[in-house]
């Protein structure tokens, strides 16, 4: 199967809400300059959080009278194996909720990448335990929230020291109609390629949608697509 990518759209773009409200206009004029034709704003979001309605108004109006059509996202980070976000209620209020893992989502919280791999380089964590970790976590946010969206998933493995040999397909494709029967979004980086070709084509197996971030777009190339790889 071979995943195309649309270089009009964009779906990972950084909002800049919280460091000035302003930004949100700039980006929507930025795209428009790029001949986008759709784009997410994201913010990074925490339990905390007590501005997410702001942000969701203030995407509205950044987009009012635009050529761009704007979506808005939350990203948040998996605390634990059944799939816990950091993140407050009021992120329903948004389009999208990106789900994200720069931790390793055990039974029993989040694990720092450096520990973990330490444990996986003693022994003392296998890695299919800890792959198996970060798929159920992933399930788990997919079944628990109706706009999730997995941002790169998988990017983590690296950091752990895994490669591809230790994300066997049964699991991705779990993840996938999962994913699919809950009409998850998945959001790929196109420049480095996360997750890899494969899983990508697992996922368009199961008819989940899938997106990509940081496209290269220029004036000449708003009709075309381009191979993932």
């Amino acid at each position: 199967m071979t995943h195309q990518t649309r270089f009009d759209e964009d779906w990972h773009v950084d909002a800049g809400f919280n460091r000035d409200p302003r930004n949100l206009r700039r980006r929507v004029e930025q795209s428009e300059a790029r001949r986008l034709t759709t784009i997410c704003l994201t913010e990074r979001v925490r339990h905390s959080s007590d501005w997410v309605r702001e942000f969701v108004r203030a995407c509205q109006a950044a987009a009012y009278d635009s050529s761009v059509e704007v979506q808005c996202a939350l990203e948040a980070e998996l605390l634990d194996a059944s799939g816990a976000l950091d993140a407050p209620p009021s992120v329903a209020l948004a389009d999208f909720l990106y789900v994200t893992a720069s931790a390793l989502p055990t039974p029993r919280g989040k694990l720092a990448p450096e520990q973990a791999r330490r444990e996986i380089e003693t022994g003392r964590l296998l890695p299919t335990k800890a792959v198996e970790w970060l798929v159920r976590a992933s399930v788990g946010a997919v079944q628990r929230h109706d706009n999730a969206v997995l941002l790169q998933p998988f990017a983590l493995l690296a950091s752990l020291g895994l490669d591809r040999r230790h994300l066997h397909p049964p699991m991705v494709r779990w993840l996938a109609s999962e994913m699919a029967a809950r009409q998850a979004r998945c959001v790929v980086d196109e420049q480095v390629g996360c997750p890899e070709a494969w899983v990508v084509d697992c996922l368009l197996a199961a008819g989940v949608t899938v997106s990509a971030s940081r496209v290269i777009s220029t004036l000449t190339q708003h009709d075309r697509k381009v191979v993932y790889a």
